[in-house]
């Protein structure tokens, strides 16, 4: 009579690894954040990045013939780290699963934890927002990289490295989301100066970002042929240039806030997304009890390396100084 080995599974064992890692690949990229079109996705290879503000050159000035050409020195400003975290998790086949070809289950898992590794990183993101009134590393579970400016990332009181006054981009009244605070919003964005008084430089189209709770206010407000909510026949000049992206990772039911809404600029705004590591299939057997992992990992850090071409509301009508 033979005896049958673990060893002698090896065909079962290699067929088992190739269906898992084709499951893998099949689905890692079944689901595309959209909250990677407001954010800066930067890949390293790094331990950590860094990244520092330039003060700014200011504005070309008037040369009178013969005179010399007016020169400055370029100077940096406040900094960001970003130090990415490592992000894991794994289903096990045992060797008896195996042996019984009773693994299909293990398949079912393995699929949804592949795609929920690109939820994941969009959860991480939000809260970059969720945070963004407070100075907390933590926010739900996933670190944060701040401007080392010392206020939070939406702040009333943003100190200019050159000295001059304090800027703002939050409202210091938690104003609700409307038709007329929306342009208190827009053009607080339009106002913001860079770190030695020059102005922004312009504008590129404005996102409205929401938790799902806002959403109908949102696309009412930016999608109407006319103003809402009046009897004048007064254009809406939001439409076609301010898009509106509801994100279920902000509302109340996911830590985060069913009031607070955001005005971003995504091609100029500075909300990053350090990708160490996309997420990767690994693959292990244990020496010991022969059971198999298989693992999907990834590294990354998210957090912001600027606060301009961005704004917040807390949304909830209270004095907000911060």
């Amino acid at each position: 009579m033979s005896i049958q080995t673990v060893s002698s599974l090896g065909d079962l064992a290699k067929g088992v690894d190739a269906r898992f890692l084709e499951v893998f690949d099949e689905n890692e990229s079944a689901y595309i954040s959209r909250l990677k079109s407001i954010f800066k996705v930067k890949s390293s290879d790094k331990a950590r990045e860094q990244t520092k503000l330039k003060a700014g050159l200011g504005l070309l000035q008037k040369k009178t013939e013969g005179d010399v050409v007016p020169r400055t020195n370029q100077q940096f400003a406040y900094q960001t780290e970003f130090i990415p975290d490592t992000y894991a998790k794994g289903v096990t086949v045992t060797m008896e699963e195996l042996q019984d070809r009773d693994w299909t289950d293990k398949l079912d898992e393995f699929k949804d934890l592949t795609l929920s590794s690109r939820l994941s990183e969009e959860k991480a993101m939000a809260q970059v927002l969720n945070g963004a009134f407070a100075t907390t590393v933590a926010v739900n579970g996933f670190d944060i990289s701040f401007l080392n400016d010392a206020v939070p990332m939406c702040s009333t009181v943003h100190p200019r490295y050159d000295g001059g006054s304090s800027q703002s981009n939050a409202s210091s009244t938690g104003i609700s989301l409307d038709d007329d605070n929306l342009e208190t919003a827009r053009l607080a964005v339009i106002n913001q100066l860079t770190d030695d008084g020059t102005p922004v430089s312009i504008m590129d189209r404005f996102m409205l970002v929401v938790p799902p709770a806002l959403e109908k206010t949102a696309q009412q407000i930016t999608g109407s042929e006319l103003v809402i909510d009046t009897a004048n026949n007064n254009v809406n000049i939001y439409k076609g240039k301010i898009d509106v992206m509801s994100v279920n990772w902000l509302g109340a039911a996911h830590g985060g806030s069913d009031l607070a809404w955001f005005l971003i600029v995504p091609g100029q705004s500075k909300l990053m997304f350090i990708d160490r590591l996309s997420p990767t299939f690994d693959m292990n057997v244990d020496g010991n009890t022969k059971d198999r992992s298989y693992d999907v990992l990834a590294r990354w850090s998210v957090g912001y390396s600027d606060w301009r071409y961005t704004w917040g509301s807390r949304g909830d009508g209270v004095a907000y100084s911060s």
